[in-house]
């Protein structure tokens, strides 16, 4: 109906194809600006619809909301996307609450990643508020990005301490975290018994702790190890190892590299979130800058990763 220049009547087809859209909703944005554009560029008279941008702004966002509050998602959708076709129009407070609202409709259509993907942006638009931030964070709980969903959650609770939603994230995943009720967690514990099998005769296991493999000489060190000597072998590696991601990722690589396995397990230095600041720059310390992390418990999430 667009290429037959049918423009309402293919706007009449669209509100229609999103009332019963669901998950398939995400893949029809493009239809819908390019539905709106002819609409506005050509000023084809709807009813009750303002000839203007800024009515129409006001206008479809009023719809949207109506339609989100009757649970009617995709026609959300639509309406929050015409909106946004006229976002150049929008001061960015605006423009942050229209997406942070589209956001709201994908979750509820189980449409994580164009959920993810509105929240970070309208958090980008409106640096101060939460609520795009919890979007976010439940976006990726439901990516599976358990990671991203606590950093999101955190630094939502940092913005509004007070905010229902952001504490009841951060618990959650603190819950998750102690009880391992994460993917990630549950790869790990696979592991434990890989060697179940293997002969107790001749095992040996070694310990080591406070690493500080930043530290002048330790990685030269760790490097002497013998490759041979202790192939065959656990070593308990029980925490400070390095204040830096890069370098604990270094540390590790190459103790990994002397043993058959490792078990580590972060000490305090391992999860401290390093900040430069201007007496490390006098001192002339080379300081990765990991404010983005937000707190520890990123930290860890991170290490973990590693």
């Amino acid at each position: 109906e667009l290429r037959l220049a049918k423009t309402r009547e293919a706007l009449s087809s669209l509100k229609r194809g999103f009332s019963c859209a669901g998950k398939t909703a995400g893949q029809f944005l493009a239809l819908t600006t390019e539905c709106e554009a002819a609409l506005y560029n050509d000023k084809m008279d709807e009813v009750d619809v303002p000839d203007h941008a800024v009515g129409r702004i006001a206008k479809f966002k009023e719809e949207g909301d109506g339609a989100f509050k009757q649970s009617n998602y995709g026609v959300a959708v639509l309406c929050y996307t015409r909106a946004l076709y006229h976002r150049s129009m929008m001061e960015s407070k605006e423009e942050a609450v229209v997406l942070s609202n589209r956001s709201a409709c994908f979750l509820k259509l189980d449409l994580a990643n164009e959920a993810l993907a509105d929240a970070l942006a309208a958090s980008e638009k409106d640096q101060l508020w939460s609520k795009p931030l919890v979007r976010a964070g439940q976006a990726a709980l439901q990516l599976d990005d358990f990671k991203a969903a606590y950093q999101n959650f955190a630094k939502a609770r940092r913005l509004d301490e007070h905010y229902e939603a952001a504490n009841d994230g951060v618990q959650s995943c603190l819950q998750k975290i102690i009880r391992w009720e994460y993917s990630a967690a549950a790869r790990r514990w696979s592991r434990f018994a890989q060697d179940r099998q293997r002969p107790r005769e001749g095992l040996r296991v070694w310990a080591l702790s406070d690493v500080f493999f930043d530290q002048h000489g330790v990685p030269e060190w760790c490097k002497s190890l013998s490759s041979s000597f202790f192939r065959d072998d656990v070593l308990m590696l029980a925490g400070n190892l390095a204040d830096s991601l890069p370098q604990l990722r270094f540390a590790l690589t190459v103790l990994k590299s002397k043993f058959r396995r490792i078990f580590y397990v972060p000490g305090n230095h391992d999860l401290w979130v390093r900040r430069v600041t201007l007496s490390s720059i006098m001192k002339g310390e080379q300081v990765k800058d990991e404010r983005d992390m937000g707190d520890s418990i990123s930290k860890f999430l991170e290490v973990l990763q590693v």
